[in-house]
C-alpha cells in the first residue's frame, strides 16, 4: 500500500518485520476471491490492435494528405507529358520546377521530391501490372 494512504504517525506497513505484521492489529489483509470464471479477454485485445492500426493507418493518411496529391498530379503528368523528357528523372525534376511554391514546400528539396515522385510512380506502376 502506498505510504500516503497512512497517519504520519504509523509506520509504512513495508517497513515492519514479518513477525510485527501477523501480530499487529492496525492492518488487515484480505483477498476476495469469489469463484467464478473470468471470461477471456482475447478478442477485445485483438479488436483494439485492429482499431488501433486502422487508427494509425487513417492518422498517416490524412498526415501524407498532400504529399499524395502532388505524387498523384505527377503520375497524370508523366503519363500525359513523361515522352516529352530524356527520362523520368528529368520529368520528375521538370514537374517539381512546375510546382507553386505552396507545393514545392511539401519537400525537403528538389532531390528529395524526385525520389519521392519517382517511388510512387514505381509504386503505380506496379501496382497497375497486377491488376
Amino acid at each position: 500500500m502506498p505510504e500516503f494512504w497512512f497517519p504520519d504517525n504509523d509506520r509504512y506497513p513495508y517497513d515492519l518485520d514479518d513477525n510485527e505484521i501477523e501480530h499487529t492489529e492496525r492492518y488487515e489483509y484480505l483477498l476476495v476471491y469469489d469463484g467464478t470464471k473470468k471470461a477471456s479477454f482475447e478478442p477485445i485485445k485483438q479488436a483494439i490492435i485492429v482499431s488501433v492500426a486502422s487508427n494509425a493507418t487513417k492518422a498517416a493518411n490524412a498526415k501524407h494528405a498532400a504529399t499524395n496529391a502532388i505524387n498523384n498530379k505527377f503520375i497524370t503528368f508523366y503519363q500525359e507529358k513523361g515522352a516529352q523528357h530524356s527520362s523520368k528523372a528529368a520529368a520528375a525534376r521538370h514537374f517539381f520546377d512546375s510546382l507553386v511554391e505552396k507545393e514545392q514546400l511539401q519537400f525537403n528539396s528538389r532531390d528529395t521530391a524526385t525520389r519521392t515522385f519517382l517511388g510512387a510512380l514505381r509504386k503505380h506502376t506496379k501496382k497497375n501490372k497486377s491488376a
